[in-house]
């Protein structure tokens, strides 16, 4: 019997730290919560785009141009984008789709009035924030005619509908406010290098699907004639 249980302690002692690490990993896995833990404050950069005519919404906010972004308040990241979106230019959750998102990065800010907390009740090792945490997130909308439906919300200077290579151009724009470094202004044209990926092969399906069509549509001309002899004879 005793050795049973030294034999299941023994086990236990080999199994608690490996079940440890996985809880550790599954944790830190989330970007939002290693940035919660490590005094980085989780925000949204919304990259609304339209793959067809080639264009971004962009904002000009203190001074410099980029995507609208807002502090991630919730679990639910549609919900945390159409808050933003509704309350930086206005737009219905009905005029746009969230595609996908992803983990664009981090970067240290020491002017404290850009940092608040998310969260009041976030896990932290710090009582105050170090920086900000970019989660990127990839919006497709029908652009034309957009700028009849934008509303400016507060602290939105300017809004504008461009080009990709026009977005390029407006981030590369000088500017001494803090949150525009060169680490921010490099996640942004990522992001826009990445929308210009997706409406190229968005482009090329349907220069495939037009080709498919003009040929099942010319294949069927070309059986009529061959049917109306059948029934002819």
């Amino acid at each position: 019997m005793l050795d049973e249980i030294i034999h299941y302690f023994a086990i236990w002692n080999i199994i608690e730290p490996c079940i440890f690490i996985f809880v550790i990993f599954i944790f830190f896995r989330d970007p939002i919560r290693r940035w919660n833990f490590f005094g980085y404050r989780p925000t949204a950069v919304t990259g609304i785009f339209d793959p067809k005519l080639e264009k971004v919404i962009f904002s000009k906010v203190n001074g410099f141009w980029s995507f609208n972004q807002g502090g991630i308040y919730e679990d639910n990241m549609y919900t945390t984008v159409a808050d933003i979106l509704n309350r930086e230019v206005g737009l219905p959750q009905t005029r746009f789709k969230l595609i996908y998102f992803t983990s664009l990065g981090k970067v240290r800010l020491h002017n404290k009035r850009l940092l608040t907390r998310a969260r009041i009740s976030a896990f932290s090792i710090r009582s105050k924030l170090r920086g900000k945490g970019y989660m990127g997130c990839y919006i497709r909308c029908n652009l034309e005619g957009i700028e009849s439906v934008i509303k400016k919300g507060a602290g939105i200077e300017e809004v504008r509908v461009v080009s990709f290579a026009e977005a390029k151009k407006l981030t590369d724009e000088r500017c001494d406010h803090e949150e525009h470094q060169e680490k921010k202004r490099n996640m942004i044209i990522a992001m826009i290098e990445e929308m210009e990926g997706f409406a190229r092969d968005e482009k090329k399906w349907r220069e495939t699907q037009s080709i498919e069509e003009k040929s099942e549509e010319k294949a069927s001309k070309e059986a009529q004639p061959e049917n109306n002899e059948e029934n002819g004879e």
